[in-house]
């Protein structure tokens, strides 16, 4: 009789599926303010990990898969302070560790100091509104392009394609709500992002003589969150940023090394494939 050798590491696998898979366990609990109503949106995340959730509107959250051990659990809100905790994990146990938040003041405004000439002081919402798009709606894009991933989130924001128009080809700046693309302040974690040293070239719409930031020198697998502030901007920033201001908050503490690729390909349906 003759045996199929090729399943052999199968069938030496499957006996310990079961236990790899009762080495994890549940990580569940609510998130509520010093008043105890429920804090949505807010993004809890495993440290040294890719494991994370977002609370629903009732506050809740759950972190499945989570591998048997201790843990450090970190929550972030704007508006809120950023709690830690340290959890314990057995295999196959759900684990409730709940969070109560805390307002405070530290919002928006003073995460993009440089430049501002006013300081929120509204604890719990800020005065004008803010497009705040997480890392989960930055995965969901279809491109790699942090600047064409940002005019797919933010309707005011337009991410033009040049055509015969000199080095502004290749270095493309993005606009907002139709003006030039020097007239939104970027910052990265609260910083001034630096313009490039391409005066763009007049075509296609873009103003000339103008010369923006280039969104795409910061990959966007580095992105925690996107934060585009539209109104109101030039009171609080100054006179560069007229259209808006778009503040790029990058990934901070320990998180595993992940390497990442995307592959694509076009074709006409009136065509093979091959």
């Amino acid at each position: 009789m003759r045996y199929d050798v090729r399943w052999l590491p199968l069938a030496l696998f499957l006996p310990l599926l079961p236990a790899a898979l009762s080495a994890q366990g549940t990580i569940r609990g609510r998130l509520a303010d010093s008043a105890g109503a429920p804090v949505p949106q807010a993004v809890v995340t495993l440290e040294e990990t890719t494991l994370r959730a977002t609370s629903n509107d009732q506050g809740e959250y759950v972190i499945a898969r989570v591998p048997a051990g201790t843990w450090t659990i970190r929550v972030h809100r704007i508006g809120y302070a950023a709690p830690q905790a340290t959890v314990r994990v057995r295999n196959g146990e759900s684990t409730t560790r709940n969070f109560t938040l805390q307002p405070v003041a530290a919002t928006l405004a003073l995460q993009v100091i440089t430049g501002s000439r006013a300081q929120h002081t509204a604890a719990d919402e800020l005065p004008v509104p803010v497009d705040v798009f997480p890392m989960k709606r930055v995965r969901e894009q279809g491109t790699m392009e942090t600047a064409q991933i940002l005019s797919q989130l933010a309707p005011s924001i337009n991410f033009q394609r040049q055509s015969v128009s000199d080095a502004t080809e290749i270095v493309r700046p993005f606009t907002m709500r139709g003006l030039s693309p020097d007239h939104t302040l970027v910052l990265v974690n609260g910083k001034r992002q630096h313009h490039t040293a391409l005066v763009h070239y007049f075509g296609a719409g873009m103003p000339a003589g103008s010369s923006g930031v280039d969104l795409n020198a910061l990959p966007a697998s580095v992105v925690e969150r996107l934060e585009v502030l539209r109104d109101g901007a030039a009171s609080q920033y100054g006179s560069d940023a007229i259209a808006g201001v778009v503040n790029m908050v990058t990934k901070s503490g320990a998180f595993p090394l992940t390497i990442g690729a995307t592959t694509g390909r076009y074709y006409p349906g009136d065509f093979d494939a091959d």
